[in-house]
């Protein structure tokens, strides 16, 4: 029997269009009514009913959604249940990938169907499709072709535009746009009625002495004392325009609660507050109000800082205990939640007997919270080996002065007024805040 070969290309339909060669015998009957059920990876997107043939060919249509981004899935599998009616044909499955009306990818697989039989027909689409109409491809990815960030063929992030404007992406290439009432001048959006830089036209400054009013260079109409700024008189000792209508006075590095800004003169200045009245400039820039007799990294002057371990008292460097250890008499700094001999209290040591341990700052008859019993014998010390100044990663184990506890290790420090003063000028860059107590340490992580 002679077998004629016949093609049915179905319309995509703004989705997936499935394209099937049907091999049908030339002078058979020709099945109707045979139900067609097809799903797209696992999920039943229609149900078909093929009316008959014309001319050898089966005419009915499919629409599978395309899935989002700019490549298809690669395997996809299409299901298709042929009813009785089809008796047993082979069935050529062709899985064409369309998008932005094109056709970006074709699979094939060849199967012979059996009555009520459950065909995969697993159709590799291409990796990558063309980008839609008024998109383009970069890096496998498709961008509106207005996306100022990934401009024209180049996919170039256009710069950032001056104030009052904003960045635009036309015709493949970087523009500006202004706001409205705004001209675009070289390098800026100018409102040529008040711009004292564009005055009636780009490029036209004022002189010393003139403001820019309706378009015009006119004398400056502000009193002693004022300037004029978007079209009015403004103090000259405003701390967002200080000396010039665009500067803005910023606030002292060491934080609100030692200064603020102030304007004098048209200069920016501090004004400190009586605790912190020392302004000093730190390494980092800007500038700092301190207090000079205990700040340890401007003790006395704005340029001495002191050594590591030490703090400062009456403007002179001064050593001290670490941080979370009480200096007592004869026996130098102990920790006073831990020590046995000195629990919670220089002369207050734990006994010999029964409640023999200090953990946590009383006396006990064990430790509690994980804590190691350290000493050879009573009274004993509960100790938090990991944090523990006294007992570092063993009970042996004291950290001296300029150290402190750090995961079972000792590490050094210097102390500081606030975390701001950490890598300031200074190699300690990690801030830490020990037992209440500010300190900078060099490596990362703290007790």
């Amino acid at each position: 029997m002679r077998r004629n070969l016949r093609r049915l290309v179905l319309s995509p339909g703004g989705g997936l269009a499935v394209l099937l060669l049907l091999l049908a015998g030339c002078g058979g009957e020709a099945p109707t009514a045979a139900r067609v059920i097809v799903t797209f990876d696992g999920l039943e997107v229609d149900q078909l009913r093929i009316e008959g043939l014309v001319e050898d060919v089966a005419r009915f249509s499919l629409d599978v959604p395309v899935r989002a981004g700019p490549a298809l899935t690669s395997g996809a599998d299409v299901v298709v249940i042929f009813g009785d009616s089809f008796g047993e044909p082979e069935v050529e499955f062709v899985v064409g990938g369309f998008q932005g009306g094109q056709q970006v990818g074709v699979g094939s697989s060849r199967v012979r169907l059996q009555r009520q039989q459950l065909v995969t027909v697993a159709v590799a689409l291409a990796a990558s499709a063309p980008c839609p109409s008024g998109a383009h491809d970069c890096g496998g990815a498709c961008y509106l072709d207005d996306d100022v960030d990934h401009c024209g063929l180049g996919c170039v992030a256009c710069p950032a535009a001056p104030a009052h404007g904003h960045p635009t992406c036309a015709g493949g290439s970087c523009r500006l746009s202004c706001d409205a009432g705004y001209v675009e001048c070289p390098d800026a959006c100018a409102d040529l009625a008040s711009d004292g830089a564009n005055c009636g036209r780009c490029g036209h400054p004022c002189g010393a002495g003139e403001v820019c009013q309706q378009g015009e260079c006119q004398t400056t109409p502000c009193p002693a004392g004022q300037q004029w700024c978007d079209g009015q008189c403004v103090s000259s000792f405003d701390v967002s325009r200080c000396g010039t209508c665009t500067t803005v006075c910023p606030g002292p590095v060491s934080g609100a609660a030692t200064g603020s800004p102030a304007c004098t003169a048209g200069t920016c200045e501090l004004t400190c507050n009586p605790g912190t009245a020392t302004t000093c400039s730190p390494a980092n820039g800007g500038k700092a109000c301190v207090d000079a007799q205990t700040d340890p990294q401007f003790c006395g002057t704005c340029t001495t800082q002191c050594p590591a371990g030490q703090t400062c008292a009456g403007g002179s460097c001064t050593s001290v205990c670490a941080p979370g250890m009480s200096a007592c008499p004869y026996v130098g700094c102990v920790n006073l939640t831990s020590d046995g001999g000195s629990c919670n209290g220089c002369t207050s040591g734990c006994s010999f007997a029964g409640d023999n341990k200090c953990d946590h700052g009383a006396c006990a008859s064990s430790c509690s919270g994980g804590r190691t019993q350290c000493g050879s014998y009573p009274p004993y010390s509960c100790a938090d080996l990991q944090r523990d100044p006294a007992h570092c990663g063993t009970c042996s184990r004291k950290c001296a002065d300029s150290e402190i506890c750090v995961g079972g290790s000792c590490a050094t420090f210097i102390w500081a007024s606030g975390c701001w003063e950490c890598g300031n000028g200074n190699p300690y860059s990690t801030c830490c805040v020990v037992a209440g107590k500010t300190v900078c340490k060099q490596a990362a992580g703290c007790p």
